[in-house]
């Protein structure tokens, strides 16, 4: 993992915003990842709670459009379940996937999001579909997406997939990335849906 701090080398570089405010920003998210290690190892008492994936990921949305000159568009093909997950999980995965997502297309370019559900051997999953479209080369491969503080398109994006990838393994899920050609890829989820059922009296849908 690498840590850049303030030296006289980076205050030649202009001394632009970005520039001085990169150590504090590598700094933070070493933090970040510290914080993330729990998470990682399942050294936390499970606590299971409900979570409304299509708010998070409206909100995830409009944290993206004010951060950077990126294209956003949210497809909704079917409308995503109440999930029934440990606290803070569902949350913690989608939003390292938009942090590498948004790694991949920089500072500007489309981020498409669709979300939909797929039946696989007669099990059902939540479905998302996260695709990215940068000017620039994606500066990754596939098989390097998962390994601990990858940095992509120069960003460290620390535990942030392998996070994502261990946490939805121990929910039955999965986690992809194909890359399609030098400037496109694609972040697939896959969460199991266990059980579904209507709430008595009201139209909430229910997945344990």
């Amino acid at each position: 993992m690498e840590l850049e701090l303030l030296t006289p080398e980076i205050m030649a570089q202009g001394d632009t915003v970005e520039a001085l405010f990169k150590p504090i920003t590598s700094i933070s998210k070493l933090l970040t990842d510290l914080g993330d290690l729990p998470d990682y190892f399942a050294l936390s008492e499970p606590k299971l709670c409900e979570e409304n994936p299509e708010q998070i990921l409206e909100e995830l949305a409009v944290a993206v459009k004010m951060s950077q000159r990126v294209h956003l568009n949210l497809v909704r093909k079917h409308p995503l379940p109440i999930l029934r997950v440990n606290s803070g999980d569902l949350r913690k995965v989608l939003e390292r996937v938009m942090e590498f997502s948004q790694a991949l297309v920089g500072d500007a370019g489309n981020l498409e999001i669709e979300t939909g559900h797929k039946n696989i051997a007669g099990q059902e999953y939540i479905e998302l579909k996260i695709a990215t479209s940068s000017i620039d080369s994606l500066e990754v491969e596939e098989k390097e997406i998962f390994q601990p503080f990858l940095r992509v398109n120069g960003r460290q994006i620390g535990l942030g997939m392998a996070l994502a990838q261990e946490i939805l393994r121990r929910h039955q899920g999965l986690i992809s990335f194909r890359k399609e050609n030098s400037k496109r890829g694609q972040v697939t989820v896959l969460i199991r849906v266990q059980s579904v059922h209507k709430e008595p009296g009201t139209s909430k849908t229910l997945v344990k």
